[in-house]
C-alpha cells in the first residue's frame, strides 16, 4: 500500500514535470508514512529510484486525514445516487452492480476437420485403428488421443501451424521451449526431431538473430610503452603488391617509441633466414639489436628468424639443463 500511494505521486510528477520544475510544490495525502519518506533509511531499489527522481523537485508532503481529504475522495469514488427511472440505462446498470462477462473458448473447426481428414490417410493412425488396443490410446468424437494429448496426422499444414504457434508466436526461444509447450497437448511420432532438425533450423528470423556459439573474447591487452628509443621494433609485411623489379612485397620496420621507420622491398614467400639477413643489414647495422621485436608471424618462423639473426650477430646460444640453470 505504501508503494501504491507513492506511485500515484510519481505518475503525477512525471506527467506535469515541465510545469512543476523550478517552484515549490505541496502534496497532500492521507497516507501518513509518506511524510517521512525523505528520511527513510531502508529503501528498496524501486524506492531508491523514485527518491532520486523526486530530488529534482522542491516538494513537501503533508498528511491530511481521510475524512478531511474530500477533494481526493470526490475524484476517486462514485457518489451515492438513488436509482430512478430518469437515469440512463447504461449508468443504471453501472451503479446497480458489476457487469459480468461470460467468455467461452472453442476449438478451431477448420483445424479439427483437417485433423479428421488426415486420419484417413495417415499410416500411423491406420495401424492404431486396425490393430489391437494400445494402452493409453483412445478415440473420442472422431479424434485420437494418447492420454490427454491429441494425435496430429501428417496432413495439410497442421503440424507446421502448431510449430508456428509454439515457436514463432512465443518469441523464437528455441526447440526445447517450443517442444515443452507442445508436448503437453499434442503428439505425433518424431515430433521433437521434426522440430529440432527441420523447423527451427529453417526459421529465417532465428538464423538472422541467432546467438554466438563461441566464448566471448577477452579484453585487449595493449603492448607496454618501450623504455628507450630503438628498444622495441615492430615488423610487418605489406602485400602482395604488383611485381616491380622482382619484388612484390614491402617489409616495414618501425621503432615503437620514436616512430623511426625503415621500408625494404622483399617477397611474400621470404624465408626466416632471408628476413634475418634483411633485418641485420637495414636495422641492426644502424640502430643495434633491439630488446624485443613485435611481429604477427607464427612462433616457428620467429624461432628460425632469431636463430639466423644470432648467427649473423655472432651470438652463441648455450643451452643448460634445468638443474644447472637453477644453481646458476
Amino acid at each position: 500500500m505504501h508503494e501504491k500511494e507513492l506511485l500515484a505521486i510519481i505518475r503525477a510528477l512525471k506527467k506535469w514535470r515541465a510545469d512543476l520544475l523550478g517552484g515549490p510544490i505541496s502534496i497532500f495525502t492521507d497516507h501518513r508514512t509518506l511524510e517521512n519518506f525523505d528520511t527513510q533509511r531502508d529503501l528498496s531499489r524501486r524506492q531508491a529510484r523514485w527518491q532520486e527522481f523526486m530530488a529534482q523537485f522542491e516538494m513537501k508532503i503533508y498528511y491530511v486525514k481521510g475524512e478531511d481529504n474530500t477533494v481526493a475522495d470526490a475524484l476517486s469514488r462514485l457518489p451515492v445516487v438513488e436509482v430512478t427511472d430518469d437515469i440512463q440505462p447504461c449508468y443504471k446498470l453501472w451503479i446497480q452492480g458489476s457487469v459480468n462477462v461470460t467468455m467461452t473458448i472453442t476449438a478451431d473447426e477448420s483445424f479439427l476437420k483437417d485433423v479428421k481428414k488426415g486420419y484417413l490417410e495417415d499410416n500411423f493412425i491406420k495401424k492404431i485403428a486396425t490393430g489391437t488396443n494400445v494402452p493409453g490410446m483412445h478415440e473420442e468424437n472422431g479424434l485420437w488421443y494418447v492420454g490427454d494429448r491429441l494425435i496430429i496426422p501428417r496432413t495439410a499444414s497442421c503440424r507446421e501451424d502448431l510449430f508456428c504457434l509454439a515457436h514463432d508466436s512465443m518469441g523464437h526461444f528455441g526447440a526445447d521451449k517450443a517442444y515443452t509447450n507442445l508436448r503437453e497437448s499434442y503428439y505425433w511420432p518424431n515430433m521433437r526431431k521434426d522440430l529440432e532438425n527441420a523447423y527451427v533450423p529453417g526459421c529465417v528470423q532465428c538464423q538472422h538473430n541467432k546467438s554466438q556459439t563461441i566464448k566471448p573474447r577477452g579484453p585487449l591487452h595493449p603492448l607496454p610503452v618501450p623504455d628507450e628509443r630503438g628498444s622495441s621494433v615492430a615488423m610487418d609485411f605489406v602485400g602482395p603488391l604488383p611485381e616491380d623489379e622482382g619484388f612484390n612485397c614491402i617489409l616495414t620496420m618501425t621503432d615503437r617509441l620514436g616512430s623511426d621507420i625503415h621500408i625494404v622491398p622483399t617477397w611474400t614467400d621470404i624465408t626466416a633466414e632471408a628476413l634475418a639477413s634483411l633485418f641485420f643489414k637495414n636495422w641492426y647495422c644502424e640502430n643495434g639489436l633491439p630488446t624485443d621485436i613485435v611481429s604477427d608471424r607464427d612462433k616457428l618462423f620467429i624461432s628460425k628468424f632469431w636463430r639466423a639473426l644470432h648467427c649473423l650477430t655472432g651470438v652463441h646460444l648455450k643451452m643448460s639443463t634445468p638443474p644447472t640453470d637453477r644453481w646458476e
